[in-house]
């Protein structure tokens, strides 16, 4: 692309929401309430929880059923018994094998290596009631509207294990009448996962906007629209798909965001990371130019605070 363009190009016109992915997961462990409320306080549009179901029935924050990877549970004898071994002779321990009392003694690591570790063990894991209720404190505190958008993660793997996370997710939405009146105003959801079964659910119950997830790779030989369409009800509000399906070796447009804005479909982009940029990009801010230039409707940030700074310079373009 030859630079910014001079007008927002999303499906409503309004400018491109800015997704916390993780919470400000750049700067702190991800998936942990002062990473949300940090991203709330450099001005994130929306917070985002991945769901996962404890083995009594709590949805808390985590981006795998497996805690290894972003928690300190190894270096906590009480729990070593609990680890599944694999194949390679690798040790996890799963969130639906424990309870949530237990879970509330892990604390958070960083995962991404390169990434601050400074905050390694010091913060919890939340719920997604404690993720809820911060959205709408500060939304109420700071005077405007905060997004949740939570990912449910793996429904048909929790199901086997005799889980049903969209039921509880339905569950706990509508027992807070988060979805309703005064609260919804301040914390609007809208829904994401990679199976489309659980979304027809969602619609169905809570009426909230949902979005199907695909990688790049998934949409070979896949037309949405005409998936979508064939499902009429029951459709998708848009769709959140991985960023490489937007653009070409060249860095133009793949064309499918304009389609799939001709059908009256939103497009969520994930994910942009400072450190882990896309291919063919030499810095962040072009990779940001170019995807507010398409006309994206939202995108999914690890570093909220660089994303805001590049829109802002977006809009400074289209005011010109």
């Amino acid at each position: 692309m030859s630079g910014p363009d001079r007008r927002w190009r999303t499906l409503d016109g309004a400018p491109t929401r800015v997704i916390a992915h993780r919470g400000a997961s750049g700067h702190r462990p991800e998936h942990t309430l002062e990473g949300y409320r940090l991203a709330i306080a450099f001005g994130a549009d929306v917070i985002e929880p991945d769901l996962v179901l404890t083995r009594d029935g709590v949805l808390v924050a985590r981006h795998d059923r497996g805690l290894a990877r972003s928690t300190d549970i190894a270096s906590r004898p009480r729990f070593a018994a609990r680890a599944r071994i694999a194949a390679d002779g690798s040790r996890d321990w799963y969130v639906e094998d424990f309870d949530w009392p237990e879970l509330a003694q892990v604390r958070a690591i960083q995962p991404f290596p390169g990434r601050p570790a400074d905050f390694d063990g010091v913060h919890g894991i939340p719920t997604f009631a404690q993720v809820m209720a911060l959205a709408i404190e500060e939304g109420s505190r700071l005077g405007r509207a905060i997004g949740v958008y939570p990912e449910l993660k793996e429904p048909t793997e929790i199901a086997r294990g005799g889980g049903d996370i969209t039921q509880a997710f339905i569950d706990a939405v509508a027992a807070a009448q988060w979805h309703r009146g005064a609260a919804a105003s301040r914390a609007p959801i809208w829904v994401q996962c990679f199976e489309q079964a659980p979304l027809a659910r969602v619609r169905a119950s809570l009426g909230l906007p949902t979005f199907e997830l695909y990688g790049a790779d998934d949409l070979e030989g896949r037309d949405l629209t005409a998936a979508s369409q064939d499902r009429g009800g029951s459709a998708p509000t848009g769709f959140g798909l991985e960023k490489r399906a937007l653009f070409d070796a060249a860095r133009g447009s793949t064309g499918l965001l304009e389609h799939l804005h001709a059908c009256g479909y939103a497009v969520h982009a994930w994910t942009f990371r400072d450190d882990r940029l896309g291919p063919g990009y030499p810095d962040r801010d072009v990779e940001y130019r170019d995807a507010y230039a398409l006309g994206i409707d939202a995108l999914f940030s690890d570093f909220p605070d660089s994303a805001l700074a590049a829109r802002a310079r977006h809009q400074d373009c289209a005011n010109d």
